[in-house]
């Protein structure tokens, strides 16, 4: 038989994805009837096809989760229209504040809130068009307030995963040398390559696994778990 694989020395900080990975599989995002509503509120009347056109358009400017993805796509969308809008702070902000955010899951705040008791450093790692007060708004909200945060729509920030200065941020807030930190995510070209370009180990969560299966262990050093309460296994 081959040798087994060495077993890493444990990480001082893990960086965790936020969507499909710390949330349940309910997604909450601003959508055209949304928008249309928040309009009509402020006081800029608005016809059906303004629903129509921002949903068509929206994951043109959302996929890109920066600062001003909602902006632009609200403005186009609005120019499109000749909509004149409201001042476009007061606007953006009753739209996240309706749409609210995608809800965390329990045992994922758990297997989190147990990383912090083994003393490590926590880190949310998150690609969202969302302020990053809305963000930390849901962590507090599920008691992982204790989290540092790194959101690329954080003007601070300005850059999504996979792009590497997304992950030199990871690094930076983490404070430790990128090997002593573990990135845990959904996404293999996110979550896994990215990171481990910027030298990062990497946590793949894998849920279309069954949940009963074993962690795997990839010839990299990467770990596949089935769900966020397998983390503690594999990295101790």
């Amino acid at each position: 038989m081959p040798p087994s694989s060495p077993r890493p020395s444990p990480p001082t900080a893990i960086a965790f994805d936020f969507a499909g990975t710390l949330t349940t599989t309910e997604r909450r995002r601003p959508d055209g009837a949304l928008v249309r509503r928040v309009l009509a509120r402020l006081g800029s009347g608005t016809d059906p096809e303004v629903a129509a056109s921002f949903d068509t358009s929206m994951w043109r400017y959302y996929s890109e989760s920066l600062p001003d993805s909602l902006e632009r796509l609200v403005r186009a969308t609005a120019t499109r229209h000749g909509i004149h809008l409201p001042p476009m702070e007061t606007l953006l902000d009753e739209i996240w504040r309706e749409c609210g955010d995608h809800p965390v899951d329990p045992e994922a705040a758990d297997a989190v809130r147990a990383q912090q008791a083994a003393g490590r450093i926590t880190l949310l790692a998150s690609n969202t068009c969302r302020p990053p007060g809305h963000r930390r708004a849901t962590l507090a909200a599920a008691d992982l307030d204790c989290m540092r945060v790194v959101c690329s729509s954080d003007v601070t920030v300005a850059a999504a995963k996979p792009f590497d200065r997304f992950y030199q941020e990871v690094i930076a807030v983490a404070g430790v040398p990128a090997n002593e930190i573990v990135f845990v995510g959904d996404r293999l070209d996110k979550d896994v390559i990215g990171p481990s370009n910027a030298g990062m180990r990497a946590v793949l969560v894998d849920s279309r696994r069954p949940s009963t299966a074993v962690p795997e262990h990839l010839v990299d050093g990467t770990f596949v778990i089935s769900r966020l309460t397998q983390l503690a296994e594999v990295i101790g």
